[in-house]
């Protein structure tokens, strides 16, 4: 914001089957640039892609990061790895798997480097100052949340802004026209609290995590949202370790019961292993229509109405469930077996709030991410599912003009 760069940068230090962080790691940073007219990009580490034995790994990651809008990348493949702990230079594979990328990239770089995505219809609040009053050194669950919510978004096509207090303070997500947004931040400036509740108010779906929102910017108690929107008193259970998936597989499977509403057909869902760190109790007792409940009959997910909008509260972490879903033991391919249902319930506000979706995709787990501009269209088409697809169809909304031509980079037929 205070035009400190001209480029902002990361790096990747996962391994070609995490390749997926780099649409969260995008869209991070795509967030942080879309209100500044600066540009973003990333190192993809040739010391961390290409060993596993994942072909595609590092098309995966290079196409993830230019499909959100980064325009420049480095694959940092310095050597030989007796000179430099990091080098990657010495090993054929990470020019392999780079190659493949690059590749790609420069068949469809007269649509891609001129395109800029559309703004989102789903925003996630990223925690600011929440941050501050963190007193414990490991991933707290509240921003180990964002991992698995940004993923179920993307998989099921949903598009995604990341907004954080101070953009919330000064009105963005008012001026963004966003349906759906979700906050799992304990701690959140008054300025921005006020702002989510009249957004509310005006139609907006706001979800709700655990914890979100007791605090204001100073760590003290908060009662605006409370009063405003009916949500749970203060509690610490936001603050709480994220469970690694070792943990969460240890947990009894939560047998789950549905309402009876036409909005949940989609969702069919038996028994799945959720993370609650305790967190049911908040929402006992709690005004609202229970759209999911355990076999105990305790509200795992509350609807209430403000306004024109609503609110959607949740029990547990969707988010982290999902993330925990996939079995991740094969390191030569993507993570497989995403559950369809946690995802379903993940992204439930955001199909409650009836949120546009720039492409849709017939199959789930193949994220879309579209760029435009005077010269075209651009669809970056990302499998994260471990299989192969062997047919899609690509609905694209809104052209603003006749294609005269549709062509896939890689040449399959159309």
């Amino acid at each position: 914001r205070k035009h400190a760069v001209t480029c902002l940068w990361t790096e990747d230090w996962f391994a070609d089957h995490d390749a997926g962080l780099w649409s969260l790691y995008a869209d991070l940073l795509r967030s942080a640039t879309r209100f500044e007219g600066l540009e973003f990009g990333g190192y993809v580490v040739g010391h961390s892609t290409g060993w596993s034995g994942l072909p595609d790994g590092g098309a995966l990651k290079m196409l993830a990061l230019v499909g959100h809008g980064a325009k420049v990348i480095d694959p940092y493949t310095f050597g030989p790895h007796a000179a430099l702990a990091d080098g990657g230079s010495y090993c054929d594979a990470r020019y392999d798997s780079i190659a493949r990328g690059s590749l790609l990239i420069g068949l469809a770089e007269c649509r891609l480097h001129p395109g800029r995505p559309r703004p989102a219809r789903v925003a996630i609040v990223f925690p600011q100052a929440s941050q501050v009053w963190n007193d414990d050194a490991r991933l707290p669950e509240y921003l180990h949340e964002l991992y698995g919510l940004h993923a179920a978004l993307v998989h099921s096509h949903d598009t995604v802004d990341f907004l954080d207090d101070v953009a919330i303070a000064a009105g963005r997500l008012q001026a963004g026209h966003y349906r759906a947004a979700y906050v799992s931040a304990p701690d959140l400036s008054l300025a921005a609290q006020r702002q989510l509740v009249d957004w509310t108010r005006q139609g907006g779906t706001l979800a709700l995590l655990p914890g979100a929102c007791g605090f204001d910017e100073l760590h003290e108690p908060a009662s605006l949202f409370t009063t405003e929107l009916g949500a749970g008193p203060a509690h610490t259970v936001a603050r709480k370790p994220a469970l690694g998936p070792g943990e969460l597989a240890s947990h009894v499977p939560t047998e789950l019961r549905l309402a009876d509403d036409p909005r949940l057909a989609p969702v069919l869902p038996t028994e799945l292993r959720l993370t609650t760190h305790g967190s049911l109790a908040p929402l006992t007792g709690l005004l609202g229509t229970t759209l999911v409940r355990n076999a105990a009959g305790e509200p795992l997910l509350l609807e209430r109405k403000h306004g024109l909008g609503r609110v959607v509260q949740y029990g547990y972490w969707p988010g982290s469930s999902y993330w925990a879903s996939p079995d991740r033991r094969d390191v030569t391919r993507l993570p497989v077996g995403w559950s369809a249902r946690h995802r379903e319930l993940a992204t439930l506000p955001a199909r409650l709030a009836d949120t546009p979706r720039d492409v849709q995709v017939s199959s789930e787990l193949t994220e879309a991410a579209l760029l435009e501009s005077e010269h075209g269209i651009a669809v970056t088409l990302l499998n994260w599912s471990g299989e192969p697809r062997p047919e899609i169809e690509v609905t694209v909304a809104d052209v603003p003009f006749e294609p005269s031509r549709v062509r896939p980079a890689r040449g399959a037929p159309v």
